[in-house]
């Protein structure tokens, strides 16, 4: 019994979350409004890759964030705590 009422509870738990939704209706009279994005074959947008860098500087652990896609510093050095270690 308590097996089929957490297996009819767990389903109307993922029923209530499953809400359908709607795009909004696209209503333009004027053409010259319109903006067309194409990407052509070949073309990719990617998104920036970022790595965190870390160091132990005045004995304090400290990180920084780094673009590997455009090759610079996106932070300044961000102290993370006493560094403990050997």
């Amino acid at each position: 019994m308590k097996r089929i009422l957490s297996v009819l509870l767990a389903l109307v738990i993922f029923m209530s979350l499953a809400v359908p939704a709607f795009a909004d209706g696209f209503e333009s009279t004027n053409r010259s409004d319109l903006e067309i994005n194409a990407i052509k074959p070949g073309d990719h947008t990617r998104a920036e890759e970022t790595c965190w860098c870390y160091r132990v500087h005045n004995g304090m652990l400290q990180t920084r964030l780094w673009s590997i896609t455009y090759g610079k510093w996106l932070t300044d050095w961000i102290d993370v705590g006493p560094y403990i270690g050997g």
